[in-house]
């Protein structure tokens, strides 16, 4: 039997493209595309990683989609997977981690210095929201976490 794959292709850049599929089931979305990424590899010589979010109820929920996309993007150290990663697969705010990736830091660092302020708050309610949507996280990792941040705006001013 085989499948039809609906689904949209957009270029965000040079590197990197978002697929938006017509599917629910990330394990179907992991068998189709683990050998199609397995060719491109081989075929071009490239390291191909391809990060799916959350499925979505509606396609108003997209946003958060492709943000959850980012989050594995940014953490895929943490995972043995190579070619298709979803959140599953990343352990994020365990009892002993924060969310702060350095690609964050990065940006809330370059956004303030530049007097971006909207942006800088927006970079920050993502970070805080990852990290406390962990309703169990132990006290001591969140005040890790705090004394991260406060490093960064130590180093900003």
């Amino acid at each position: 039997m085989q499948y039809v794959l609906e689904f949209e292709i957009l270029e965000l850049n040079y590197k990197r493209y978002a697929l938006i599929i017509k599917e629910n089931e990330q394990n179907k979305i992991r068998k189709l595309l683990d050998p199609v990424l397995s060719e491109i590899e081989a075929s071009f010589e490239l390291t191909m990683v391809a990060a799916v979010g959350q499925s979505l109820g509606s396609i108003y929920q997209i946003e958060e989609s492709f943000n959850d996309a980012l989050t594995i993007l940014e953490n895929r150290i943490l995972t043995d997977k190579k070619l298709t990663i979803s959140l599953e697969d990343i352990p994020l705010t365990k009892d002993n981690s924060y969310f702060y990736p350095l690609d964050f830091e990065r940006r809330l660092i370059q956004f303030v210095t530049n007097g971006q302020e909207e942006e800088a708050l927006n970079t920050l309610e993502r970070i805080l929201d990852k990290n406390l949507e962990n309703q169990e996280a132990d006290k001591k990792v969140l005040k890790s976490f705090v004394f991260a941040v406060i490093g960064t705006l130590n180093r900003i001013y």
